[in-house]
């Protein structure tokens, strides 16, 4: 549309859950208030690597949803409209759960995500 997204929230996400010491997932608001056809957001990460094996989205289509995934070293700010600088890592089709239901991204659809120690991605 040629209009800037909406900001991401300044709230903080919900604490992650963790099993047996790792990271098994985070969550945000999945507020279903704000539309947008996409998403950025950063990851900063402190004493540990992390890897990202699945995504879930809000949609309110509940059939095939075409999906990009893509990913840049560093905060997305001041990129968001320079595709040169982004990697993508999936283009695929899943099935809308629709409005507020999680529609997932499994593990294996795409590439892992890896980001280093005290990086930002």
């Amino acid at each position: 549309t040629g209009e800037p997204t909406p900001l991401p929230t300044l709230a903080p996400t919900a604490n992650p859950t963790t099993v047996d010491g790792m990271l098994n997932k985070f969550q945000t608001s999945f507020d279903s208030s704000t539309t947008s056809a996409g998403n950025m957001f950063d990851i900063t990460t402190k004493d540990n690597d992390i890897e990202i094996r699945e995504i879930g989205i809000n949609t309110y289509k509940r059939s095939d949803v075409n999906i990009q995934i893509w990913t840049k070293e560093g905060s997305y700010q001041s990129y968001d409209k320079d595709l040169a600088a982004w990697t993508k890592v999936a283009d695929l089709t899943v099935k809308g759960q629709g409005l507020d239901e999680p529609t997932m991204i499994q593990a294996g659809s795409f590439e892992p995500i890896a980001i280093r120690r005290n990086s930002r991605q």
